[in-house]
């Protein structure tokens, strides 16, 4: 998948439980967006599901965007690279 493919997908996993406003920007932090923790742990999971990936507990911790999602999907998925921002590898 291209970049842009992995934003899309969790734009869309995001905006399937947003309320008020779609999220266009990947990098707006989570918490912004008026989505509970139990949300984006929902969010998370079914991510996992639709790319058969299990996220690793300690990956929990260092999510605060949807670009964090995304940056973990991918060090998942085997295109792993690095965040300067967030130090996810």
């Amino acid at each position: 998948m291209t970049d842009r493919e992995w934003e899309k997908e969790v734009l869309n996993c995001i905006n399937g439980y947003t309320k008020e406003s779609k999220v266009t920007d990947i990098n707006e932090p989570l918490i912004n967006t008026g989505l509970s923790s139990v949300e984006i742990m929902e969010i998370i999971c079914q991510l996992e599901d639709k790319f058969s990936l299990v996220f690793a507990d300690g990956d929990f911790g260092n999510i605060r965007t949807g670009n964090d999602i995304v940056l973990c999907l991918k060090r998942l998925s085997g295109k792993e690279i690095t965040n300067p921002q967030t130090n996810i590898t």
